[in-house]
């Protein structure tokens, strides 16, 4: 199952805490809200302005990189754009933009059910792509991309649900994508 998600579809909320603002990009189940811990996992994108701590999601664990910006100090540590960090619900976890405005991709899930991770692929032509079992979401980064017979610009996300093979081919290369993996614990990896 293929579903385009286009940011006019993101649903923006308050943080948890309060602090800022978020854009819900999918959650599970469809009807969940994240700030009543009724979810199974959420995806979602915030931008960060100045120096606040990340809500607290006991029970989840929490993956996140960074999409814009130069990058954010994480308790004291540098990460960079799109480098990964991944740290549990209920960690304090101080945050500060390095310089200027930063926005964020981050899932959230239940941590004794739910895996994710998050990797940037960098297409040199198009590509065949062998999906294992789960729910993944491809946000091309700079030009259009095509996924399964679907266009679609930045920064729309496909969906897509399952296993199987994908054509990936963009308008231009190189083409960075970011690709999003959530998948339960039970399937073999």
């Amino acid at each position: 199952i293929q579903t385009l998600i286009t940011r006019d579809q993101f649903k923006i909320t308050t943080w948890k805490n309060g602090a800022g603002q978020t854009a819900e990009i999918a959650i599970n189940p469809k009807d969940a809200d994240f700030r009543h811990g009724d979810f199974k996992w959420r995806l979602s994108s915030a931008r960060i302005e100045s120096e606040n701590q990340f809500s607290q999601f006991p029970n989840y664990s929490r993956i996140l990189t960074i999409l814009s910006g130069e990058g954010l100090l994480i308790n004291n540590q540098e990460l960079g754009p799109f480098e990964v960090f991944e740290f549990e619900g209920e960690d304090k976890i101080d945050c500060a933009p390095i310089s200027g405005p930063v926005e964020d991709l981050n899932v959230i899930l239940l941590r004794d059910q739910y895996r994710a991770s998050i990797q940037l692929l960098n297409l040199m032509k198009m590509t065949e792509f062998k999906l294992e079992e789960g729910v993944h979401f491809f946000l091309p980064l700079l030009s259009q991309v095509n996924i399964a017979d679907i266009e679609f610009f930045p920064p729309d996300l496909l969906k897509v649900e399952g296993s199987g093979s994908l054509k990936i081919s963009a308008e231009e290369y190189p083409a960075p994508i970011l690709w999003i993996r959530i998948w339960e614990k039970t399937v073999v990896q």
